[in-house]
């Protein structure tokens, strides 16, 4: 019997997350669970790049309420806060960038879903003021 071939699967989006892990979002996924407009968030549609963003560079992330393996990764958008919640393959490998993880779920920030995230684990540091002073204008005293 020959062995069998890997099936290749279609990805929406690959991209490393704020750890260097490698993270994916399978296309099976994303449109019939993600995007799905009986089931999910058809707002997010078009928006890959916008939760590839949120795991890439995110301003906060918490850990997942519903489980052990996920983590919700936020990035504030023009439009709103997209939270992806990533799962990962061996959660003690997670901070040092030796796992790999998939996106399970992505969807804007909403009252409803706060309790499936625990308290901050990272939060971006804020910007820091310029210390540069603005040129005079011709004219100015």
């Amino acid at each position: 019997m020959a062995p069998k071939k890997p099936v290749k699967t279609k990805h929406v989006l690959a991209t490393p997350d704020f750890w260097g892990n490698p993270v994916h979002c399978t296309a099976d996924n994303w449109t019939g669970h993600i995007i799905d407009p009986l089931d999910g968030h058809p707002e997010l549609a078009g928006r890959e790049q916008d939760v590839a963003k949120a795991i890439q560079d995110p301003e906060i992330i918490r850990p997942s309420t519903k489980t052990g393996k996920a983590f919700a990764f936020e990035r504030i958008t023009t439009a709103d806060t997209i939270r992806a919640i990533v799962y990962y393959d061996d959660q003690s490998n997670i901070k040092a960038g030796g796992t790999f993880g998939w996106v399970g779920t992505a969807y804007p920030v909403d009252a409803a879903y706060s309790s499936q995230v625990g308290a901050p684990i990272y939060q971006k540091p804020a910007p820091k003021p310029s210390t540069q002073h603005p040129t005079k204008k011709e004219g100015d005293a």
